[in-house]
């Protein structure tokens, strides 16, 4: 054998191999225009419609071999078998239309026939990946056809299909064997092998949708095995308005067994959908009160929803959901603690807001004390109150808005009337203090006092007024600029 040769061997096994596709099946090009060439098949003929689902059909056509391990475990050993096995599930969980997985699985399933019917499939020989390389390579060069549709015996039918599909073995081994390859009998004798494959996935498709039901065939297991299957797989897609409307029906199928609701409740779960998870798990929870495992899972989700709200300032909300972590999983490491923490939180929280309103309301007393005093002409004791008031409402804080709007509204009120009362004091001490008193007062203000002192405030008579006023050049020049 040439070197050459030897090199395209290895190529082509390391490319099927790369791409998980059985040594013993068609490559995946050729696997993949197989099932959908079926497909558009059945889809002329009116046997079924299920043009919209083409991609979920041609998605389970380049399943991997692990998919199909974990679909049929004994595949390998008896992939006949295993086409049956597949047939009678199917079978028994179809409904009046076909949903999404259920075209995966029948993409699926053409997959298995399409290997079980290629030529050379159970061959040991390094020259079937070579042959099936050069098949995918040249398989647009040749059309695929499919004859009139029947129902069929599945293991019978693909017995004799197989052998068929075997009739040319030595011939294809011995061209490529002398080197000829793919230039004798595999090209004279393509557009047969893979139509032939064609067929077999149409015929047996045929036989699935229009056949009768083998519910009695099928374990309880396999149905919860398909259904859990299947929600996995609508969970993979992210799309919660395909879940519920495959959940009802799907859900129906088999009956809520713990074990059953359990790996329902994993998926849900690892998938992110906490409340679809939750429950199911409390049907387990129903049977099996003690399964430490779903308590924490339940608790753990509760604690997660807790802190979330806790980061966002909610902690009533905070509060209730670590309540119930701690109530699903008394011994949850996190829960009770938590819940403790955001309780002690709320009560310095409501302590802090009783302390704002309270001071709005103080405020609000000094206020009006201040205004009685102006009915008194007591203006400068009146001031005096207004910036008692001022302070207050500048310790309430941005946590809690209404009463910091509050605090604002009597912010904007005490400004305003401190510069009507300043504007009055000016007056008053211009009418008191005779002639020039405003140029004396401008004299005066430009001193360097910073602020009225309260004691002499209150003790101000007509005489002193004008020669107090030097006292407060901050609080006069704003006032003067307003005269």
């Amino acid at each position: 054998m040439s070197r050459h040769v030897v090199f395209r061997i290895a190529l082509a096994a390391s490319a099927v191999a790369a791409l998980g596709v059985p040594a013993w099946a068609w490559g995946p090009k050729t696997q993949q225009a197989v099932v959908t060439t079926a497909l558009h098949v059945l889809n002329k003929e009116g046997v079924v419609q299920i043009a919209r689902l083409s991609r979920e059909v041609a998605e389970g056509a380049t399943a991997t071999a692990d998919e199909m391990q974990k679909i049929h475990p004994t595949y390998n050993a008896n992939p006949v078998r295993a086409v049956e096995t597949e047939l009678r599930l199917l079978s028994a969980v179809r409904g009046q239309s076909v949903d999404p997985y259920f075209a995966h699985r029948l993409g699926l399933l053409g997959a298995l026939i399409s290997q079980i019917t290629a030529p050379l499939s159970g061959e040991p020989s390094i020259y079937r990946t070579e042959y099936y390389n050069d098949v995918d390579q040249n398989l647009q060069q040749v059309p695929l056809k499919a004859g009139q549709r029947k129902n069929v015996d599945v293991v019978p039918y693909l017995e004799r299909v197989g052998m068929m599909a075997n009739a040319r073995r030595d011939l294809l081994l011995k061209d490529y064997q002398a080197g000829i390859g793919f230039l004798g009998v595999a090209r004279s004798s393509l557009a047969e092998e893979t139509s032939r494959s064609v067929e077999a996935v149409a015929d047996i498709w045929y036989t699935l949708l229009t056949g009768p039901s083998y519910q009695s065939a099928v374990s309880e297991e396999q149905v919860q095995k398909y259904v859990a299957d299947a929600m996995e797989y609508y969970v993979g897609r992210g799309n919660e308005a395909e879940i519920d409307a495959n959940y009802g029906r799907l859900s129906k199928l088999a009956a809520k067994t713990p074990v059953f609701a359990r790996r329902l409740g994993d998926i849900f779960y690892d998938g992110g959908l906490y409340e679809r998870a939750i429950s199911e798990y409390n049907v387990v929870l129903e049977h099996e009160p003690g399964q430490r495992e779903i308590l924490d899972r339940i608790a753990t989700y509760y604690v997660k929803v807790g802190d979330q709200h806790a980061a966002a300032k909610r902690l009533e909300q905070a509060e209730a959901a670590y309540g119930r972590a701690a109530k699903v999983d008394p011994l949850h490491v996190d829960a009770e603690m938590k819940r403790l923490e955001m309780e002690a939180q709320i009560g310095q929280r409501n302590a802090r807001l009783e302390t704002a309103r309270r001071v709005i309301e103080e405020a609000g007393q000094l206020q009006t004390e201040a205004e009685q005093l102006v009915l008194q002409g007591r203006h400068a004791d009146a001031i005096a109150l207004l910036h008692q008031a001022e302070a207050k409402y500048r310790t309430v804080t941005s946590e809690f808005m209404e009463e910091l709007q509050a605090a604002n509204t009597g912010l904007t009120t005490v400004s305003m009337r401190l510069r009507d009362l300043t504007a009055q004091l000016i007056q008053n001490a211009q009418s008191l203090s005779g002639s020039g008193s405003a140029l004396d007062m401008q004299r005066l203000a430009d001193a360097n006092a910073k602020s009225i002192d309260e004691a002499a405030l209150k003790a101000l008579n007509a005489r002193e007024l004008a020669d107090e006023l030097a006292r407060v050049k901050e609080q006069m020049r704003p006032a003067l600029e307003y005269q």
